[in-house]
């Protein structure tokens, strides 16, 4: 199916609508933002941005996971046809890359009545909606999760990308006073080996580079996402577990037990938390020693593990 397509360029342009994103602007604690140096413009600005890049990747996932039949409307237009709806869908500028990948999507609307009627669809959502309606077969409750995924990775990475800005400017400060050129020169320079790989870990946390709903943290208040993720240069407190040996494999590039490795390394981390399986009558050389993550400690093992 090749269709020939013409659109009213005055109705084409894509705007945010971030009214289903007001609550949770409003909710956002001042005091959280201020730890980080944001506030809620700064977070506010950056929404239209998340929530294009989030329509734009849920787009591209469907066509690269060929979820639907396509077909190409010159010059680059790529059309789904709704047959429920007796729509088109159509994705403009759309540039095809290899392995099946696309460098970018334009705008997506919904072409109704002869085409005379058009719909931009400029919200992931929406774009769902219009999507599963399609569906012979779909899991209400799933389609719910995945919708409240993508409204929570928009509103993530909203805060990240304000966040990223501020700490790009002040890097770019840095730099200047220090006179440096090369950005990956001066790291390796100003930082040591340790915190270096701590730097890159966080600068590069940007999100998966296909997923729709990459910055997705159910479960997590806007207060936790500030505090915990390493979008926001975070630091937290690392906890020792401790995990039976019968249900444990470990697999090292050196010929230390993990335990070993610990008591060389983290000596005095590791004397205490063999002080505390003991105090508790738990012999320590039954167990390896696990890091774990605070927030998993508190919310997710408890109950993973009750048993």
């Amino acid at each position: 199916m090749t269709t020939n397509l013409k659109f009213d360029k005055d109705k084409l342009g894509l705007k945010c609508n971030i009214q289903s994103h007001t609550p949770w602007l409003q909710r956002l604690p001042p005091k959280a933002l201020k730890r980080v140096g944001l506030t809620e413009s700064d977070v506010k600005q950056q929404l239209p941005v998340a929530q294009k890049d989030c329509l734009e990747q849920l787009i591209k996932a469907v066509l690269r996971e060929q979820l639907y039949p396509t077909s190409i409307a010159l010059p680059a237009n790529f059309t789904i046809p709704l047959w429920k709806r007796k729509c088109l869908l159509v994705i403009q500028n759309l540039r095809p890359a290899t392995l099946g990948q696309f460098r970018q999507a334009g705008k997506i609307i919904l072409a109704k009545d002869k085409v005379q009627t058009q719909e931009i669809i400029d919200h992931p959502n929406r774009l769902l909606q219009v999507l599963v309606d399609e569906m012979e077969n779909n899991d209400p409750k799933g389609v719910g999760r995945f919708s409240q995924e993508l409204d929570d990775s928009i509103r993530n990475n909203a805060l990240t990308l304000a966040y990223r800005e501020k700490w790009r400017r002040r890097l770019l400060e840095e730099m200047s006073c220090a006179g440096a050129e090369n950005f990956w020169r001066w790291n390796i320079q100003r930082l040591s080996a340790q915190d270096l790989s701590i730097f890159w870990e966080q600068w590069g946390c940007v999100g998966h580079p296909f997923h729709p709903n990459k910055k997705s943290k159910i479960g997590l208040c806007p207060e936790e996402v500030l505090a915990l993720s390493p979008d926001f240069e975070a630091t937290v407190n690392i906890r020792l577990a401790a995990l039976k040996n019968v249900v444990a494999h470990a697999e090292t590039c050196h010929s230390l037990d993990v335990a070993e490795w610990f008591s060389l390394n983290f000596p005095e981390w590791y004397q205490s938390w063999r002080e505390t399986l003991l105090e508790q009558g738990i012999n320590p050389n039954d167990y390896k020693p696990l890091p774990v993550h605070p927030w998993q400690a508190d919310n997710i093992y408890p109950s993973y593990f009750l048993t």
